[in-house]
């Protein structure tokens, strides 16, 4: 039910542990799958591990289908981030600072992640990610994580931490809404 479309008809009542788990599970997966995969096609630094460097320059059957594991793992995680953004916005429901916080961790973590520039139109090679992923894969992610950092300054009745956390993640946008934000 948490991770359900539908949060308008809550008949169950699930535990602050519960939920709590599995945005652990969500941001873990992410932290430790998704963005390392993103990051090992630019390697800019060379710190990239063996597997992941073997994963993202080579082009085997086998590391096609980890590539393939690795993509179903992306589309599930981006597809439950506006599902937590529902369970955020949801009226009726009292979270706990604990559930917002990680709430916050699972969206600002997209904005942290360095991944290859998208291939142009002149025929310039595609990476891996985009590749596996797709072009704007992290773009949507990126969108719908300010989707939920909004939400959460928006709907939830912060702790002084907790607002705090999200004042030096992101800057204001409440007073003069999506408008206010500048491409840089």
């Amino acid at each position: 039910m948490v991770m359900g479309a539908n949060l308008t008809t809550l008949s169950q009542v699930y535990s602050e542990e519960l939920i709590s788990t599995c945005f652990s599970v969500v941001k873990n997966q992410l932290s430790k799958i998704v963005y390392p995969f993103v990051e090992a096609a630019t390697d800019l630094y060379g710190q990239v591990t063996p597997i992941l460097r073997t994963l993202a320059q080579t082009n085997s059957i086998e590391t096609q289908e980890h590539r393939g594991l690795i993509a179903e793992i992306f589309q599930i995680l981006s597809s439950v981030v506006p599902r937590i953004n529902s369970l955020i916005r949801a009226e009726f429901i009292s979270l706990s600072d604990v559930i917002i916080i990680q709430a916050v961790y699972i969206a600002i973590g997209p904005f942290f992640v360095m991944e290859p520039t998208a291939p142009d139109s002149k025929g310039k090679k595609s990476s891996v990610v985009h590749n596996t992923l797709g072009n704007s894969a992290m773009k949507g992610l990126r969108l719908d994580a300010l989707t939920l950092i909004r939400s959460v300054g928006f709907n939830c009745p912060l702790s002084a931490f907790t607002k705090e956390l999200c004042n030096r993640f992101l800057p204001s946008t409440r007073s003069n809404g999506l408008g206010s934000l500048k491409k840089s």
